[in-house]
């Protein structure tokens, strides 16, 4: 873990990484908007949630197959 994350922001990463390992596990791509509804929030806030998980490593982004202009996160926890 960086330094340069904060206590509490670090708890939205994961909260954020949990939601894409949820959306992951029942099948559902883990784009911006199932992220918001699984967390709670408004759409806003998960697209940066997404990028600050990505830039630390809690995430990676990758092409959704269905629709190649989406990308979705992906946990990387494979088959748990």
């Amino acid at each position: 873990m960086t330094g340069d994350v904060s206590v509490a922001e670090q708890g939205w990463l994961v909260l954020a990484t949990e939601a894409a390992a949820t959306l992951i596990g029942r099948e559902e791509p883990p784009t911006v908007t199932p992220v918001a509804g699984e967390i709670g929030i408004d759409q806003s806030g998960p697209s940066h949630l997404i990028k600050s998980a990505v830039d630390i490593g809690y995430l990676t982004l990758t092409n959704i197959p269905s629709d190649r202009r989406r990308r979705g996160a992906d946990a990387g926890f494979g088959d748990i």
